[in-house]
């Protein structure tokens, strides 16, 4: 399993567990058939699954979700 950092989490478009749960039910519950784990990335001192989402429009609302906010305010410090 690939070790990324949240800079590769984030150039490459890949969505992390660590805001899956921060999503709705529904949401997450839509991608729940759409997400493929691809690796591991460590998001302040704890280690989080990173999936590629394989259904395009799920995916754009995912990286679209205030959460992907977070993560870069995260990648920044």
């Amino acid at each position: 399993m690939k070790s990324y950092t949240i800079e590769q989490v984030l150039d490459e478009g890949l969505l992390t567990q660590w805001e899956v749960q921060h999503f709705s039910e529904g949401l997450s519950s839509m991608i729940s058939d759409s997400k493929s784990l691809v690796g591991v990335t460590l998001i302040s001192g704890e280690w989080w699954d990173v999936f590629k989402i394989t259904d395009p429009i799920l995916d754009f609302i995912c990286i679209s979700m205030e959460t992907r906010l977070k993560l870069i305010e995260i990648a920044s410090n």
